[in-house]
């Protein structure tokens, strides 16, 4: 692949452009129509369209060269040696999905709509970014590693590393449309109240309607917006590590540290269950919980591995025990 251009293939902007249409024409019917009292109800779909093109996928442009990644859409050169991580976001299908590369000064995304298949651009960096110079975990887990490995052999003992800056976002038109749309009915309920008080010969229920569409409008907005974005992780733990092998787990994250046998895990969840009034779990709804006698361990979704990929290794001892 070195030398080959690759591209995103971001999906058409027709959530943007469409409720643009319908807004502009909304505006020009009741313009022309001598009704500018009505000029108010195209606010919301304004908003839509906003959202939507706020929140698009962004297009991304690169080639890989021997030496670094050689980006034109965001401007960027990165060697080999400056990237920290390769990490696979979750979701997508087993040749498309949205790749995370963590170097030295931040992270830049490669969407999953690319013109080759993500599996081969993420093999191809996996292959090429150097293992890190430093020893990325802390002394006690690399006593527990390095006792594990010997006994069980390194194919059998799996090392996590926290990342060392949040995971940058991608795209979500829906969820950007519907908070446009939220924020746009809004605006609608104030504007048209304003407008209608202020003619001559309106009734007070006439501004009382425009707070009411607004107010549901903006409440509908916001409840379907909390159906379809996509929290995500963007939480970071300096010096997190997680060590998983046959015969338990010993993790680093924060200021919880510890190893634990399997035989004390009583379940695994993934997502993580709210329990014990846990307010960490506001910041990993993607992470790991682990039952254990009187307590709930939270392991968080801040490393380089997807945590699908963390809950299958962990599922897979525990089940084992």
């Amino acid at each position: 692949m070195i030398g080959e251009w690759i591209e995103s293939h971001p999906p058409m902007r027709v959530t943007a452009i469409l409720f643009f249409m319908i807004a502009g024409l909304m505006t020009l019917g009741f313009t022309l129509g001598g009704k500018p009292e009505g000029l108010p109800a195209a606010i919301p779909f304004f908003g839509v369209a906003l959202g939507a093109w706020v929140c698009r996928e962004r297009f991304v442009a690169f080639r890989l060269e021997e030496d670094g990644i050689e980006f034109e859409v965001p401007p960027l050169a990165l060697d080999y040696d400056d990237i920290e991580m390769v990490i696979r976001e979750e979701g997508g299908t087993k040749s498309r999905f949205a790749i995370q590369i963590q170097h030295r000064k931040g992270v830049v995304r490669i969407p999953a709509d690319l013109n080759f298949s993500s599996r081969d651009v993420f093999d191809e960096l996996l292959e090429r970014v150097p293992p890190v110079s430093h020893d990325p975990l802390p002394p006690s887990l690399r006593q527990f590693h390095d006792e594990q490995t010997e006994k069980f052999g390194s194919e059998r003992v799996f090392a996590f590393i926290g990342r060392q800056f949040p995971a940058a976002r991608g795209g979500n038109v829906a969820a950007g449309a519907l908070m446009g749309g939220a924020i746009g009915a809004l605006f609608m309920a104030l504007v048209g109240a304003v407008v209608a008080s202020n003619r001559p010969g309106v009734q007070k229920d006439d501004a009382a309607g425009w707070i009411g569409a607004g107010m549901l409008i903006g409440l509908l907005s916001l409840l379907f917006w909390l159906l379809v974005r996509r929290p995500g992780s963007r939480a970071t733990v300096l010096n997190a590590a997680l060590v998983v092998s046959p015969t338990g787990i010993a993790l680093v994250q924060g200021k919880l540290k510890g190893k634990m046998r399997w035989d004390e895990v009583k379940a695994v969840e993934y997502p993580p269950k709210k329990r014990f009034a846990d307010q960490e779990r506001a910041k990993s709804k993607n992470g790991i919980g682990l039952a254990v006698a009187g307590a709930y361990i939270l392991i968080l979704d801040v490393y380089h591995r997807p945590t699908f990929e963390v809950v299958q290794v962990i599922r897979a001892y525990a089940r084992d025990e």
